[in-house]
């Protein structure tokens, strides 16, 4: 088993070790891909979305401008940052979808694992890790 990120650095590393598992004929059971963006960042839906908020903030803000604690200008410049920030992470989930596309050339299942909002450190954390590789 092979463990990487699909940061570019980790990924040769990966790809030299599977390459030389192959040469040396020894099976290789799978690839298990670390830290990886979730699926809903290459949904049409939220890139809509994205794009329309920062286009145009106004209808959300003076939706949020509900709250009369909430400044509207204040709300549109958070939900444009928000929406670039969701096209930023867009890029890079498009890119990792690319890059797990071309290991779907080797033979060996290729699984995911999130990224977890803290470290594994305890059995639940493992369970979780476990979920994501074993379903």
């Amino acid at each position: 088993m092979v463990v990487s990120t699909l940061e570019a650095a980790p990924l040769r590393e990966a790809e030299f070790f599977i390459s030389e598992l192959q040469a040396r004929k020894l099976h290789l059971g799978a690839v298990v891909l670390n830290k990886t963006l979730p699926d809903y960042l290459l949904d049409d839906a939220g890139d809509v979305a994205a794009r329309a908020l920062v286009a145009d903030p106004g209808p959300a803000a003076a939706a949020a401008g509900a709250d009369p604690d909430l400044d509207p200008a204040t709300a549109g410049r958070v939900l444009a940052t928000i929406g670039e920030s969701f096209l930023n992470f867009e890029v890079a989930a498009k890119r990792e979808a690319e890059l797990r596309a071309e290991l779907g050339r080797l033979s060996a299942p290729v699984l995911r694992v999130p990224v977890f909002e803290e470290d594994i450190h305890d059995l639940p954390g493992l369970a979780r890790l476990g979920e994501c590789l074993f379903g």
